[in-house]
């Protein structure tokens, strides 16, 4: 997550010089190419924006998981922790985060 949260802070605070150029080239307001120029920068900002939520989520999710499981104090904790179903809960959450993010940076690149 912290690759791909980096890669997507440093897309949205650094754009491409194509994103850039693009956007000073003068469309007549409301024309099909001047749609899809403010439809491709909107998918590529929100992308980007989402998937750097979704990807520092999952960092905070996983973080927050490894300290309850540091405080336990027997391996019989642990799987207690497993065996309710709250533990495997938050992976899934994680796991979810993670793809949403991934999903969300693709659908943003393919957008510039």
């Amino acid at each position: 997550s912290a690759l791909f949260l980096s890669m997507s802070v440093a897309m949205l605070a650094s754009p491409s010089e194509f994103w850039i150029n693009e956007k000073m080239i003068e469309h007549e307001p409301w024309s099909r190419l001047w749609w899809e120029r403010e439809v491709r920068h909107r998918v590529y900002v929100y992308g980007f924006a989402v998937g750097s939520a979704c990807h520092t989520l999952s960092i905070l999710l996983s973080m927050s998981f490894l300290n309850a499981l540091n405080e336990t104090a027997r391996d019989s904790d642990v799987l207690r922790m497993f065996a309710k179903g709250e533990a495997s809960l938050c992976t899934v959450k994680c796991e979810r985060a993670f793809r949403i993010g991934c999903f969300a940076d693709y659908v943003a690149v393919g957008a510039a």
